[in-house]
C-alpha cells in the first residue's frame, strides 16, 4: 500500500515522522513482517522501526500466540499501519503477498513451526498463508530463525532449514 492508497489516520500517524530518518535505502518498498510466536517478538518493534526509519512502509502480520506476548496494538503503534491477526474477506494475503505486491517478507522471529509449515507446505495461520502466497509470487522471504539449541538441532526442523535453504536462498 503506497502513502497515497492510505487512510487519512494512516497518512497523518506520528509514526510516519520517523520514516527516512536514518537513510533512504528502502524507499517506495513495502516489506511485510511476520511475527511468530516466539519470546523474541518483542524484537520485532525495534525491527519494523529501524525498517522504517530507511524509508519502508512496514505491515505486520501476527500469529495468535504472538498476541499473547505483545498486543498488536504495539506493532499498529510501531509502523502506523492495521495489524493483520486474522484473514478476513478483505484477502489480506493476496493484497500483502500476491505478484509484485510486497518487496520483502521478513519473518521475525521464524520458530521452528512457521519453517516446519512453509517447508511442508501447511497453509492454516494468517502467517502461513501469507507465506503460502509470497512464495508462490516469488517475493523474497527472509527467515530469522529464533529458538532454543536443542530445538534447532532437531532432525526434522534442520531437515525443514536445509529444503528451505535451498528453496529461498537464505
Amino acid at each position: 500500500m503506497t502513502l497515497k492508497n492510505k487512510s487519512i489516520e494512516e497518512k497523518n500517524h506520528p509514526t510516519l515522522d520517523i520514516v527516512g530518518s536514518y537513510g533512504v535505502e528502502l524507499t517506495e518498498k513495502k516489506i511485510v513482517l511476520c511475527i511468530a510466536g516466539s519470546v523474541a517478538a518483542y524484537k520485532a518493534i525495534e525491527l519494523a522501526r529501524l525498517l522504517m526509519r530507511h524509508g519502508a512502509d512496514v505491515t505486520c502480520v501476527t500469529s495468535n500466540a504472538v498476541t499473547k506476548l505483545v498486543q498488536p496494538d504495539y506493532f499498529k503503534w510501531a509502523t502506523g499501519n492495521k495489524v493483520i491477526t486474522k484473514l478476513t474477506g478483505d484477502l489480506e494475503h493476496i493484497r500483502l503477498a500476491d505478484y509484485n505486491k510486497s518487496d520483502l517478507i521478513i519473518v521475525y522471529p521464524a520458530t521452528a513451526n512457521t519453517l516446519g509449515k512453509l517447508a511442508n507446505g501447511i497453509d492454516d495461520t494468517p502467517i502461513s498463508t501469507i507465506l503460502t502466497v509470497g512464495f508462490g509470487s516469488k517475493i523474497p522471504i527472509l527467515m530469522c530463525p529464533a529458538m532454543h539449541a536443542s530445538m534447532y538441532d532437531n532432525a526434522a526442523v534442520k531437515k525443514n532449514i536445509n529444503f528451505l535453504k535451498i528453496k529461498l536462498n537464505f
